[in-house]
């Protein structure tokens, strides 16, 4: 999605969850109603993300803290995390959370929500996470004599995945009219690291001119739907590059 250039030249193609579930599984009671699972203490599998989506309801909490930045084909909005690929800025060497705000697509890992070619969803998890295990930890199913149920564990992240699922559509409905109305413009930072040049670019940004030329209808339905303050704080969260620069600065000392 981003490139880093002329210096670096890394690509941030690959989605949050792609990076998250290296070994993505439909979870199931055949082969999984004897595992485990124990909350982790750190976020250290979101090492390698540097942008990950952002939710309607929780966007103005991050803007205060991450870049936030548009999908350029969906207008979708999307938290920058890193300025170079596979790099997560915001953990420290424990591998805990630098910021007192965290995306909510990042909670329920390493469970995950799939959408199949029907349209049912499906339950997924990453069988690579540490978190999941045989003899540590809550079951995902409970036994009842020959057979197995899900778990309060499971009933309850089943029910966490569907409701941040919900936000997401909402969330996509609400910002496809960017696309929509054409008022999203290609975005670009230069800046420079240790002395050299780079870019980051391949995102989208609004743009201003275009949004005040919409007719009044629009502005006004955006105003009153909530999306007008939405898209004010995603133009002061651009401010943000500098803390991500500084930060990426630091880590060269």
């Amino acid at each position: 999605m981003f490139s880093s250039k002329p210096t670096i030249g890394l690509l941030f193609q690959c989605e949050s969850k792609d990076i998250m579930y290296t070994n993505p599984v439909a979870v199931n009671r055949h082969d999984h109603n004897r595992l485990r699972f124990t909350p982790a203490d750190n976020y250290g599998f979101s090492r390698g993300l540097s942008h990950i989506g952002v939710q309607a309801f929780e966007l103005e909490q991050l803007s205060e803290y991450y870049p936030i930045v548009f999908n350029s084909h969906s207008g979708a909005p999307l938290a920058v995390l890193g300025i170079f690929g596979g790099c997560n800025l915001w953990l420290n060497e424990q591998d805990q959370w630098c910021a007192p705000v965290i995306p909510v697509q990042l909670s329920c890992y390493p469970f995950g929500l799939k959408k199949m070619e029907d349209g049912q969803y499906i339950i997924i998890m990453d069988t690579d996470a540490e978190t999941l295990q045989a003899k540590k930890g809550k079951l995902l199913y409970n036994r009842r004599g020959e057979s197995f149920t899900p778990s309060p564990l499971l009933k309850a992240m089943t029910a966490q995945l569907e409701a941040i699922e919900q936000q997401r559509l909402v969330t996509t409905t609400a910002f496809s009219a960017l696309v929509e109305h054409q008022v999203l413009s290609p975005g670009r930072v230069d800046f420079t690291l240790d002395g050299n040049p780079h870019r980051l670019d391949g995102f989208s940004v609004l743009d201003w001119d275009k949004v005040e030329a919409l007719g009044e209808a629009v502005k006004s339905g955006w105003q009153k739907n909530g999306l007008w303050q939405l898209l004010k704080a995603q133009t002061a969260s651009l401010e943000n590059f500098k803390r991500l620069q500084q930060m990426q600065a630091g880590l060269l000392k």
